[in-house]
């Protein structure tokens, strides 16, 4: 018996995530000058706070807030679309349980595939519930993040298909 799992990002997603950077990037660069940042007002608070007077202590935290939302929040979003458009790779899961091998196929449309085979003996499932839905996660031994086989919504749905993988054989979290 054979399983299939399939995660992919389609091209014109990743075309649509690159296009958005440098959205994000002016977005950043807008609100930096907006709120005026990086401005001499700023170079005051920090210097007068690093030099003792802590009576504008209620003032810095104020700009850490500001700089928190006008420049580091749009650098997180420019990273993550970019890694989600250039590297994150489409995989092909299948699971043979009849072998007790499990194959998982990665690629990205500018790059060349590659193909990996482990035992059951060296893989984990994990069943994660989030508010947004649940996720079925395998995680492989030379991966740092965990390949998302399933994400439903129904609580009972997933926790069905988790339990045919144990069924299976593979072990679980």
């Amino acid at each position: 018996m054979s399983i299939e799992y399939r995660g992919e990002i389609k091209l014109g997603y990743r075309l649509i995530i690159l296009a958005a950077v440098p959205f994000l990037a002016f977005l950043g660069i807008v609100l930096t000058h907006l709120f005026g940042v990086l401005g001499p007002e700023t170079r005051e608070l920090v210097v007068s706070l690093l030099l003792g007077d802590f009576t504008r202590f209620g003032d810095f935290i104020g700009f850490l807030a500001v700089f928190l939302c006008a420049v580091v929040i749009p650098i997180i979003m420019v990273i993550v679309a970019s890694y989600t458009a250039l590297l994150l790779p489409n995989h092909v899961t299948n699971i043979d349980a009849d072998r007790r091998i499990v194959t998982c196929a990665f690629d990205l449309p500018w790059r060349q595939s590659y193909r990996r085979s482990y035992g059951f003996d060296e893989l984990c499932i994990k069943m994660i519930h989030y508010d947004e839905g649940n996720r079925i996660k395998l995680s492989l031994p030379d991966r740092w993040v965990a390949l998302t086989l399933i994400s439903e919504l129904s609580y009972s749905v997933t926790e069905q298909k988790f339990r045919r993988l144990v069924e299976i054989g593979l072990p679980n979290k």
